[in-house]
C-alpha cells in the first residue's frame, strides 16, 4: 500500500510538472504573437507593410520593358499569349550585319537601382506621411525629418534604405528611431546577374550558351525568341517567386542571301 501511495504520488506530480510545461509554451506563443502583430506600433514595420507591394510592382513593371521605362533603343513587340505590345530595351544592339552587339548598358545595376527609386519615390513619401498621421492619431507627438532614401540589391532581397529620423512621445515616454531599412523578399539580384551573363556573351561571342547557363542557373527558365528583324528577345523567370525580366539584343545580323 505504502509503494502504491509513493506511485500515485509521483504521478500526480509528473501531471503538473506537464502541465504547467504545456501552459508556459501556449502563454509565450500567445505573448510572441501579440507582439509582432502589432505592425502599426513599430514605425519600421509600419513603411515595410506600405511598401512592399510598390517595390514589387516597380520591380514587375521594370522588369517587362528590360530595365527602363523610357529607353530610347527599344523592341516594341507583342507576345501572342499576352496580347499587349511592349517597348522592350535592347541592353546589347548593333544596327550593323555580321558584328557582335555592343552593351549599351554597362551601368546596368545602378541604373536599375535608378528606375526604381524614380519609381517609388513619391510612395515612400506617402507612407512617411501615413505613418506620421497614424501615430498623431493615436495621441502621439510626432517629430520626422525625412530626407530621402536609397535602393540596393541582395540577394533574395531588394533593400530600400531611409534616410530619416522619428520621435514619438507619449505620456511622458519617448522613443526614437533613424534610417529605417525595409527588405522586400525578391530574386531581382540573382535575375540581373544572370541577364549580365547573357549580355556579356551576347557581346563577346555572338550568343548566348543557355544550355550551359541553365546548369548553373537551374531555378531559372531562359527563353530566346527570334523576331523577323533578327532581334532576340530573352525572358528570364525564377520558377518559384515567378518574377521575369525581359529584354533584347541585336547583332552579327546575317542578311537574307548569305
Amino acid at each position: 500500500m505504502k509503494r502504491k501511495g509513493q506511485v500515485t504520488i509521483f504521478i500526480i506530480i509528473g501531471i503538473i510538472l506537464i502541465s504547467s510545461i504545456v501552459i508556459f509554451f501556449l502563454f509565450r506563443e500567445e505573448a510572441t504573437i501579440d507582439t509582432t502583430g502589432r505592425s502599426e506600433e513599430n514605425p519600421e514595420s509600419f513603411l515595410e507593410s506600405c511598401m512592399e507591394n510598390n517595390v514589387k510592382e516597380a520591380i514587375e513593371v521594370i522588369s517587362i520593358h528590360g530595365g527602363y521605362l523610357n529607353n530610347e533603343l527599344y523592341k516594341s513587340f507583342k507576345f501572342e499569349d499576352e496580347g499587349i505590345s511592349l517597348n522592350i530595351s535592347y541592353l546589347c544592339y548593333n544596327q550593323n550585319s555580321y558584328l557582335p552587339c555592343i552593351n549599351q548598358k554597362p551601368t546596368f545595376t545602378e541604373d536599375l537601382k535608378t528606375e526604381i527609386k524614380n519609381y517609388i519615390s513619391d510612395d515612400v513619401e506617402n507612407c512617411f506621411n501615413e505613418m506620421t498621421n497614424g501615430f498623431v492619431q493615436k495621441g502621439y507627438v510626432v517629430e520626422t525629418n525625412y530626407r530621402g532614401f536609397s535602393v540596393d540589391f541582395l540577394p533574395k532581397r531588394v533593400i530600400v534604405q531611409t534616410d530619416s529620423d522619428v520621435v514619438l512621445t507619449s505620456s511622458g515616454e519617448t522613443t526614437k528611431g533613424k534610417d529605417f531599412k525595409i527588405t522586400i523578399s525578391s530574386r531581382f539580384y540573382e535575375i540581373t546577374t544572370l541577364v549580365q551573363e547573357i549580355v556579356n556573351q551576347e557581346a563577346r561571342f555572338c550568343y548566348s550558351e543557355i544550355h550551359g547557363i541553365s546548369l548553373l542557373y537551374p531555378e531559372f527558365s531562359i527563353d530566346k525568341f527570334r523576331t523577323e528583324d533578327s532581334s532576340v528577345i530573352y525572358t528570364i523567370e525564377h520558377k518559384d517567386s515567378k518574377e521575369k525580366f525581359r529584354f533584347a539584343v541585336r547583332g552579327c545580323v546575317i542578311p537574307p542571301g548569305f
